[in-house]
């Protein structure tokens, strides 16, 4: 799990070198990256820490066209919510 969460930081550290003037999906690379380990951490046992990025996934500005990312963040929050 901590290789997994290396990952993000490092894949978050990458992405804010992006442009979204040059990258027009920005946004939704950083939905992405912050919700995909929210499985695994709610899995873990550690749902307050996934919660926190599904939070952060709906919070980038311009969520809401990427359906699938959105989608995903809000099923994540609520997961995390039936957990606790």
């Amino acid at each position: 799990m901590d290789a997994a969460i290396d990952l993000q930081h490092q894949a978050l550290r990458q992405h804010q070198l992006l442009s979204p003037l040059t990258e027009p999906i920005c946004n939704r690379l950083e939905m992405g990256i912050r919700c995909r380990p929210g499985p695994a951490r709610l899995a873990a046992g550690d749902a307050p820490e996934a919660q926190e990025q599904f939070v952060a996934a709906l919070a980038v500005p311009g969520a809401e066209p990427y359906a699938q990312e959105h989608a995903m963040a809000i099923a994540g929050f609520w997961d995390c919510e039936d957990g606790e």
